[in-house]
């Protein structure tokens, strides 16, 4: 196995998009999401980068041959999922990230407003968000106490709910020092 710096270093920041977008969707079809996908790396590309589809198919190669992704063709259509190996190295990139960096005494606080008859949809919002390792505060009200604009971003875009969903960086919560010993914390800001 890959020691974890030298492999986050190998996937990257566009590496780590694409991992979060295959298990944010479960299954990814290419030919369906490609379009969607490259404005989402687009941030990530540098500007010199010419040819950006050649750069993203270099990028899922760099993924696949790590086995962090299975590719499957079938006709025209090609489908990723993640691995074993892949979610396990994404579960492990954001909760080392998380753990050694010092709480900067903002919350991130996420609520949505997803209607009733995308109730699957809600509650699969709401499983990335707990697996994620957000606290719920109230029914469509979650916390969680590093930045994660990025992760959020990626899920409204992905499941496609636009300005249902909002992102709030408050500095000040009520109940604090609960919400501090919930996610194992002490206050050290």
């Amino acid at each position: 196995m890959i020691p974890l710096s030298k492999e986050r270093k190998t996937i990257g920041k566009v590496g780590v998009t694409i991992l979060l977008a295959i298990q944010v969707a479960g299954v990814l079809t290419i030919a369906i999401a490609m379009p969607n996908l490259l404005k989402l790396f687009a941030p990530y590309l540098k500007r010199d980068i010419r040819n950006k589809r050649s750069y993203y198919k270099q990028k899922l190669s760099t993924l696949i041959n790590l086995g962090l992704i299975e590719r499957e063709i079938k006709g025209e259509k090609v489908t990723l999922k993640l691995t074993k190996r892949g979610t396990q190295t994404l579960s492990r990139i954001y909760q080392k990230k998380d753990i050694k960096r010092k709480w900067d005494g903002k919350w991130r606080i996420v609520m949505f407003d997803i209607w009733e008859s995308s109730r699957s949809k809600r509650d699969q919002f709401r499983r990335e968000l707990k697996n994620y390792g957000f606290l719920q505060l109230q029914r469509s009200v979650w916390i969680y106490p590093h930045d994660c604009q990025e992760y959020i971003m990626l899920l409204r875009t992905d499941m496609r709910f636009g300005k249902n969903i909002r992102y709030i960086v408050s500095s000040e919560v009520d109940g604090e020092q609960e919400l501090l010993k919930r996610f194992g914390m002490k206050n050290n800001i």
